[in-house]
This record gives C-alpha cells, structure tokens and sequence, in this order.
C-alpha cells in the first residue's frame, strides 16, 4: 500500500470529523552505518524467518570491507563489523525488520521506509495532538537509546493538518535541549509543503 495514499486518507476522514492531525516524521542518524548484524538476525529469528534465508542475510553483511576514495587518493581496505552495503536494494527491506519492533508498537498511526519513520496523531485540538506525540516520540527516543538506534533532531519535523485558516501551532518540546517547531497545512494554503 502507498504510504503517503493511506496517510492522506486518514487526513481527509480527520477532517470530515472536524478533527485535526498532527504529524511527526524523524531519520535515523547514520542507519547505513549504525546496524548490528548480530541483531538483526536475532530479530528476523523472533519474527519467525526461515534459517536458510537467516543464513544468506548472514553472508551478505558479513566479511566486508570498505575503501574511501577522495578524487585520485585511496586509503587501504578496512573491515566492518556493523552496517550494510550503502545502495543495496536489500538495504530498505532489512531495516524495516530491523525496526520492526519499533513500528509494531502502534501499526495504525506509525510506519517507516528504509531509515524514516512517521508518526501521527488524530484529535480535537492540535495542543491535544502535541501533548499524546511529543509523548510518542519520548518512547521512541528511549527505544532508540536501549537498542543503539539514534535518531538525528536536525531532521526532526513536525507538521500541524487542520482545517483553520490561522490555527495556532502548538511546539513539541521533547526534552529542555529539544524542540519541535510545526509547519501548518490547511486547505487552500498556496504554500503548503509537499507531503
């Protein structure tokens, strides 16, 4: 299913409830780079994968080496332990397993591609949406620290969807070093941003 299609879906049923959305959306800091193998594979084990398949992905992120090249210049080979083959096609599958837990926490108002995840919240007042999302994305944060996933906050943004003209947007302050500032889309707009 088209994320973004489902997405504006449920703004569109929002709306026809006079209720307003709030959406979050966060990256994962260095997710090419960041993921443990070792981890991954356990997580595919819980969720049932079959060992043949838990065997090739084994192989695949396993004995390899990299190289960095700055125009004519190289640096020797060096191994890694963590991480996966940057424009692997196979990369985006495996870290929505990777993140799987994470997302299966709340299915109907979270979902992710490859290293983003979105979140959003439904209510009657955005303040409403700020204070139950600004608690989801705390949870997020501690999940993120327990299982060595970071989440950069210079991408960390926030869009208010509502049908008022000059709705006041309500900030996510989620920690006294980090906070949200929203953008606001509502019908009409001439500058709304693209979803």
């Amino acid at each position: 299913m088209d994320l973004v299609s489902a997405f504006v879906h449920d703004v569109e049923c929002a709306f026809a409830r006079k209720r307003e959305v709030t959406l979050v959306t966060m990256d994962v800091q260095g997710a090419f780079d960041a993921l443990l193998p070792r981890r991954l594979l356990k997580r595919m084990q819980d969720q049932g994968w079959p060992v043949p398949l838990l065997k090739m992905i084994r192989s695949f992120l396993q004995e390899r080496k990299v190289m960095v090249r700055l125009e004519d210049a190289y640096t020797d080979e060096s191994r890694v332990q963590c991480g996966t083959p940057q424009g692997s096609p196979l990369f985006p599958v495996l870290y929505m397993l990777y993140l799987a837990e994470l997302l299966n926490q709340d299915q109907a108002l979270r979902f992710g591609y490859a290293d983003d995840i979105a979140l959003y919240r439904i209510g009657n007042t955005l303040e409403e949406n700020v204070t139950a999302i600004t608690q989801d994305v705390r949870r997020i944060e501690a999940w993120g620290l327990a299982n060595k996933v970071a989440f950069a906050p210079e991408k960390l943004e926030m869009m208010h969807f509502t049908r008022r003209r000059h709705a006041h947007a309500p900030e996510a302050v989620i920690s006294p070093t980090l906070t949200i500032q929203p953008t606001t889309s509502a019908p009409g707009d001439t500058k709304q941003p693209a979803l």
